[in-house]
């Protein structure tokens, strides 16, 4: 007898608002308050673990001011404010850097930040 493999449902909608929600500099918090319902329904959307109905998604491509054709279509010639990178999944701790990060307003300071990182980057962990 086979062991099923627990496969994680991933959904093009799901993933295309968890790119715009980032590129807008949202946390998931940020936009459910917008739409008026909880960051955890957010979250499932975006990992594809709860089904969106159209008005659902309706709110959230006013919520992200992109057209609904972006969530739901082919997004040739769409774009988001920034280009989509991909790193795999973030974590809620990566997250909330990149939502601090987005809330300094100093290229200085965010300068020194990144050199910090690089620098603690490169030290071997004993």
């Amino acid at each position: 007898m086979r062991k099923r493999s627990k496969k994680r449902n991933t959904s093009e909608p799901g993933m295309r608002i968890r790119s715009a929600r980032l590129s807008k500099g949202l946390s998931q918090m940020k936009l459910a308050e917008r739409i008026g319902i909880s960051y955890q329904q957010i979250q499932k959307y975006e990992n594809g673990k709860s089904q969106l109905t159209l008005k659902r998604l309706s709110q959230i491509s006013e919520a992200l001011n992109l057209p609904l054709s972006y969530f739901i279509g082919d997004s040739n010639g769409l774009t988001v404010s920034e280009p989509e990178i991909t790193y795999g999944e973030l974590n809620r701790d990566e997250l909330k850097l990149i939502d601090l990060l987005r809330k300094i307003n100093n290229k200085k300071f965010i300068q020194l930040l990144i050199d910090a990182v690089k620098l603690l980057s490169g030290l071997k962990q004993g």
